[in-house]
């Protein structure tokens, strides 16, 4: 899941538990109206619910235990595999414009429209009472769109020292991942960087760090460094392996067709020279590697 449908997520999950019953009335009714259910068969509205080896947006559990997953999608981030199968989500609430629209494996009687849930809230004139949408809104109209900040957020702009130790820190972490890729070019393949901004590297809302390909023995595809979007935060500092649908993924962490290996992230703190940094790091990736069957 990217950025953008975490704060939609969010959004839509935050009304079962801190906004006024005529409100939830209004979202969950609508977002019920396909398994001809309403608000007052809800038991539980929970996010990150492990199911069937793959992670829905959220799940609506009702008084009689029944789960119906919802994947949620904003303009038109591509579908995953897992949610390419029939079987792992009941509905999902996307753009009408949607382009992979034909790609969603369910009957199209169980797929929702933010454009119909807008109207639904303008219509009654309660726009103002469901601010929490306006970002949302935003992001559905903007594709790429800035997110609103935190009062420390803005304040770290106004801070000399504290942009160049955000940018610092990121420039380093792709150094590390850049040495460590040159150091041991006779197994892994990637792309250098030429700029600040080329293909071989991550350095956005997606990711810091690099993708790169084993080229001897088994022909594997890696990222490593930080992934922000992986919905459990144990793997956000990570080495990650794209995975086929034949691969035994065991104990690993699974989403988006990647398994995701967590880092040492004491490294970052306890060497005390950048020699020893990239050393540690070294090794530590590679001992991750190692790991993988």
């Amino acid at each position: 899941m990217n950025i953008y449908e975490n704060v939609a997520t969010q959004a839509l999950t935050s009304f079962f538990y801190h906004e006024a019953l005529w409100k939830k009335e209004i979202l969950f009714n609508f977002l019920l109206q396909p398994f001809n259910l309403k608000v007052t068969d809800i038991k539980d509205v929970i996010t990150q619910d492990n199911l069937k080896d793959t992670i829905p947006d959220f799940t609506i559990i009702t008084s009689d235990g029944t789960r119906i997953c919802y994947e949620v999608k904003i303009n038109d981030a591509d579908l995953t595999s897992s949610e390419r199968k029939s079987n792992t989500r009941d509905a999902y609430l996307i753009c009408r414009k949607y382009s992979h629209i034909e790609e969603i494996p369910i009957n199209k009687d169980k797929i929702l429209f933010w454009d119909d849930l807008f109207e639904l809230i303008d219509k009654i004139g309660a726009t103002k009472e469901f601010a929490r949408f306006d970002l949302v809104r935003e992001y559905i109209k903007i594709p790429f769109y800035s997110l609103l900040l935190t009062p420390h957020e803005v304040a770290m702009f106004y801070s000399p020292d504290t942009i160049f130790a955000v940018y610092s820190l990121s420039e380093k972490l792709l150094e590390l991942c850049e040495s460590f890729l040159d150091k041991y070019s006779d197994y892994y393949t990637y792309e250098k960087r030429t700029d600040k901004m080329t293909k071989g590297s991550e350095n956005n809302q997606w990711g810091i760090g690099y993708y790169f390909s084993e080229t001897k023995n088994k022909k594997r595809n890696f990222f490593i460094g930080l992934s922000p979007y992986v919905k459990n935060k144990e793997y956000y500092y990570s080495l990650a392996l794209q995975i086929e649908e034949t691969m035994q993924t065991n104990n690993w962490y699974v989403e988006d067709e990647y398994a995701f290996f967590p880092l040492d992230k004491e490294i970052l703190a306890k060497c005390k020279t950048d020699e020893e940094l990239q050393e540690t790091f070294n090794k530590n990736v590679l001992d991750t590697i190692k790991t993988i069957k």
